[in-house]
């Protein structure tokens, strides 16, 4: 008897050492295709080979059909890129902190996306430093250890077949020698050395 394929519906009967098979192949969800071989329990090499043959060719019909359909699902674009909430100013940070830019993104789920950062009009490029994150409509920029080259205008900007979308955002930061470190009341603390002097 023929051997059972995987992703296929077989039938049998047997009927006099005569065996015939109905292999149907379910293509596009629209119609089926069938083949039907006899094989005789005497000379059943040949067909069986042809049987197989046949079957093969179908289920690679069938792979090409559905490979095709996937392929036309995953291009497409229901809309163009829009953001929900923009990036927000990051103002005074610190030397040495941390910024981060978020913002939320539509449409979700469309593999056509994509999603980019710049800094004055240039690419931002990934690094230990940082570090950029896209899922589910949410887009992030996170930037560690922040110097004074960091500051400038941020964009991201998003793409699909249907259009672009930016929003921009800008990042100061307050340098280390911005820093004053010498007390703005001395006579305060002259008041606490004065304190910690009487111990």
């Amino acid at each position: 008897m023929p051997p059972v394929c995987n992703n296929t519906t077989q039938t049998t009967l047997q009927t006099r050492n005569i065996y015939c098979s109905r292999v149907f192949l379910s293509i596009n969800r629209f119609f089926s295709l069938s083949v039907r071989s006899t094989v005789t329990g005497d000379l059943g090499i040949p067909e069986q080979q042809r049987y197989i043959e046949q079957v093969e060719a179908l289920e690679a019909y069938q792979n090409a059909v559905h490979q095709r359909q996937y392929q036309q699902e995953q291009q497409e674009s229901t809309a163009p890129p829009e953001f929900r909430t923009p990036i927000k100013d990051q103002l005074n940070i610190r030397e040495g902190a941390f910024a981060h830019f978020e913002a939320r993104l539509e449409p979700l789920g469309d593999p056509t996306l994509r999603v980019e950062w710049f800094k004055d009009g240039r690419l931002v490029e990934a690094s230990s430093r940082i570090t950029s994150f896209f899922n589910f409509g949410y887009v992030a920029l996170t930037i560690k250890h922040v110097t004074t080259h960091d500051i400038g205008t941020y964009t991201c900007r998003a793409t699909n077949l249907l259009g672009e979308a930016v929003t921009s955002a800008q990042l100061t930061v307050v340098g280390r020698q911005d820093i004053i470190f010498d007390s703005q009341h001395p006579g305060g603390l002259e008041k606490i050395q004065h304190l910690e002097d009487s111990r």
